[in-house]
């Protein structure tokens, strides 16, 4: 299933169509925080990553690829492990840090739980599309 490349470009115009519905309902950009600017912007570089594996392009290195896997990773997951440790009550963020993700657990209701959860799995196929591009062996 991973390597039929029509499954990735169907996938590639969804992701751009979720995008692109998702960005009216992060509010004006005068009430973003630096950390949805920099959320924006690597959502906007894997669509590239996945353009580039989807459509069999070269875009950027493979290094450059490599080192975005890995910095996406951290970016993506941080705010989620942020909010399930108890480090949100010892360190809280300052407010040009504080991002939609960061949520408090204790109003973590059932239907937020499964919202996360969807948005997880369905960001497991661009990971791994961003992987094999910065990963790709060279002829």
């Amino acid at each position: 299933m991973f390597r039929n490349f029509s499954w990735w470009r169907l996938y590639f115009w969804g992701a751009i169509t979720g995008f692109a519905v998702s960005l009216p309902n992060l509010g004006t950009t005068v009430n973003w925080a630096i950390s949805t600017w920099l959320l924006i912007a690597t959502e906007i570089f894997a669509l590239i990553g996945l353009y580039a594996f989807a459509f069999k392009r070269k875009v950027f290195s493979n290094k450059f690829w490599r080192a975005f896997f890995w910095t996406i990773l951290i970016i993506w997951n941080l705010p989620i492990i942020y909010s399930l440790s108890p480090l949100k009550y010892q360190f809280p963020l300052p407010e040009f840090l504080s991002n939609y993700l960061v949520v408090d657990t204790e109003f973590l209701t059932i239907p937020a739980l499964v919202i996360l959860a969807v948005g997880l799995v369905l960001s497991i196929p661009i990971l791994y599309a961003l992987y094999k591009v910065g990963y790709a062996k060279k002829h």
